[in-house]
Parts: C-alpha cells; sequence; structure tokens
C-alpha cells in the first residue's frame, strides 16, 4: 500500500485522499459478529425461503447461538421441526458462521420486514437496425440447437442495445 501512496504522491503531487483509507479505517469498528449477522440476514430469504422469512428475522447471536425473532408461536413450532435443514442451509452459504454459532433457537418477537421496492421503470429502448440483426442471424447460422440459438440471438441484441443506450 506505501508504495502505491508514493506512488500517487508522485503522480498528483497532493496528498493522498482519505477516502483511499476509509472503508479500511471503519472495517476496524464493526465487529465479526455483526458481519456474520448481517450476512445472514442477506440470505435469510433464500435458505429459509420467502414464506418464512415474512414470519421470522435473524436478531443475534448470543453465547454461540443463533436466535431468530418469529411473530407467532404457531410459526416457532413450525420453524422447530425445520430446525436443522435451516442450520444447514446457513452453513452452506457461510462456511465462518460455524465459529460463532452452533446452534438456534427461535423466541418470539419483533419481526423485521423487509421493505418492498418499488419495481424500476426502464427507458424504452429502441431495436437495433434491421441489417444489425441479419448480421446476428447471419453468424447464427452454424449453430443447430434452437435454445442456444435463440439465447445467443437475444444476448447479442441486448449487448447491441446496451452499448447504444450508452452513447
Amino acid at each position: 500500500m506505501k508504495n502505491d501512496d508514493q506512488t500517487y504522491r508522485k503522480r498528483y503531487k497532493s496528498p493522498l485522499p482519505i477516502s483511499r483509507h476509509i472503508g479500511d479505517f471503519l472495517q476496524g469498528f464493526v465487529p465479526e459478529k455483526q458481519k456474520i449477522l448481517n450476512r445472514i440476514r442477506e440470505c435469510w430469504g433464500i435458505v429459509a425461503g420467502e414464506q418464512i422469512a415474512a414470519h421470522a428475522y435473524p436478531d443475534d447471536i448470543d453465547f454461540k447461538t443463533l436466535l431468530i425473532n418469529v411473530d407467532d408461536p404457531i410459526w416457532i413450532n413450525e420453524l422447530t421441526l425445520l430446525r436443522g435443514e435451516i442450520f444447514a442451509g446457513l452453513h452452506n452459504r457461510i462456511p465462518s458462521l460455524k465459529m460463532h454459532a452452533d446452534k438456534i433457537r427461535f423466541r418470539n418477537g419483533k419481526v423485521v420486514k423487509p421493505e418492498k421496492q418499488k419495481p424500476v421503470r426502464k427507458k424504452a429502448i429502441p431495436a437495433p437496425p434491421p441489417e444489425i440483426i441479419n448480421e446476428i442471424d447471419e453468424n447464427l447460422k452454424v449453430i443447430e440447437d434452437p435454445e442456444l440459438k435463440k439465447a445467443l440471438r437475444r444476448f447479442f441484441i441486448n449487448t447491441y442495445e446496451t452499448k447504444e443506450t450508452e452513447e
């Protein structure tokens, strides 16, 4: 890092911007337990499933126990039966979880519901000119598999459209 800093100073003849080091500095203030908990929360909907995620939320890691808040005692009973599957799914996604939590406990508590994002409205992208589509089709004639040909055609057309809209 020092060589990079010296090169930067020589090139720009100015002090280093603080943004180059602020991330490393702040990273030291986030406890490892919190980092793991954040990773669990990120993949919770995938591991547990969207229906379970609507009623349960990873709240804390305490004494090597992952605490999951659940909004209804009926769900606590159901999740207790699924405990092994959920914990195995979390361990598969986050191998370092074993160092921080070796048990999972469900308790009645407040569930933080993820906010539903509003759908992003895409701008209408003009279709590529016919000569470009003809050229794409001509190049894809050598491919025999119709599904692959269709997927590649769509890819090339979308790539062309992306380049057009960036300009």
